[in-house]
């Protein structure tokens, strides 16, 4: 069940499951210490529903008991839950809901699994190569290309110890039939991830869960998606106040606002920056602007699916520096 968070009357349909979790999908995340204790407990998520029916930006909001790891199963289990998007005059919008899930009366279920099933399964991880825009669209399924069809698809895969990606299976597609979990498994050589964790323990051999969003404005070479770019680095406001332009220094202008629209590259990084506003104009802050794109970088796959490299992506910067402070007048002698 969905609880909504977004208001009703700002949609013209509300979200709605399109593949809930199946007992199958509950059991193979049951927290290993439950499954040790035949404990049972639920957790409660908050999410973004994406336009491609994805979920993203996913936090607890709620588990019980606290300490059994429940809330990091749901974590888990988000990135194979789809859901038809809300749409808002006609179109797919975004929207925040909760969801509830609940491993009561399984416990006894859990307690017989391999321990294999319980291995830890990542979502999310900080990739360092992923697909580009034109290696999905050169996967993107014949038929769905044809007929403009986007869709969904979910891979199971496992880490290796260089943190490659092997012996991946579908986990979801939607809609089905339509060679969307198949063109995912075959981007999955292209994604690698560091392998050490932030507790010091290592990736390798556990699985991961990967979203691959096929979405049809893909299909236009010229501007491809990139839904919500994540930034892993930025510029400091050292590196702003180093740039300010000399004409705007000398008219005493230190706030600006300016837009960019760069490409992406490799590892993330961002080129071929051009100045889409600038305000106030005339005073070189579009060119600072511009100095500073080589400190910008971004997570080269998105929570929702889509690749970033070979896509593009506007950047909105504001500069607010303090001018430099006047020296006091020397005081005068008697």
């Amino acid at each position: 069940m969905l609880a909504l968070a977004l208001p009703a009357a700002a949609q013209d349909r509300p979200p709605d499951w399109l593949k809930k979790p199946t007992p199958e999908m509950l059991r193979a995340l049951y927290p290993t210490k439950a499954v040790r204790k035949a404990a049972n407990g639920k957790a409660t998520i908050s999410c973004t529903i994406t336009v491609q029916g994805a979920l993203r930006a996913c936090t607890v909001v709620s588990e019980s008991p606290v300490d059994m790891g429940f809330g990091g199963a749901a974590l888990a289990l988000a990135p194979q839950l789809l859901f038809k998007p809300a749409l808002q005059n006609g179109k797919p919008v975004e929207a925040t809901v909760s969801i509830p899930i609940n491993w009561k009366g399984m416990e006894s279920m859990s307690a017989a699994m391999p321990a294999s099933q319980s291995n830890k399964v990542y979502t999310n991880l900080p990739w360092s190569r992923a697909p580009s825009a034109a290696d999905l669209l050169a996967v993107y399924p014949a038929k769905a290309r044809e007929e403009r069809i986007g869709g969904l698809a979910v891979i199971d895969c496992k880490i290796g110890k260089e943190g490659g990606l092997s012996h991946c299976t579908t986990v979801r597609e939607a809609p089905a039939n339509k060679g969307f979990g198949a063109a995912a498994k075959k981007l999955a050589p292209l994604f690698h991830t560091p392998v050490e964790t932030s507790d010091g323990g290592s990736a390798a051999g556990a699985r991961a869960h990967v979203n691959v969003a096929f979405a049809t404005d893909a299909l236009d070479s010229a501007r491809p998606a990139i839904g919500k770019p994540k930034w892993v680095g930025v510029p400091r406001i050292n590196d702003m106040s180093a740039v300010i332009p000399e004409a705007a220094r000398k008219a005493g202008v230190y706030k600006s606002r300016v837009v960019l629209e760069c490409g992406v590259i490799t590892d993330g990084a961002v080129d071929q920056c051009q100045v889409l506003s600038q305000e106030p104009d005339g005073l070189g802050y579009g060119d600072a602007a511009v100095a500073l794109s080589r400190f910008f970088r971004l997570a080269v796959w998105t929570e929702e699916g889509l690749p970033v490299v070979g896509g593009r992506v506007r950047i909105p910067l504001r500069f607010d520096a303090q001018p430099p402070a006047t020296a006091p007048a020397a005081a005068k002698s008697d």
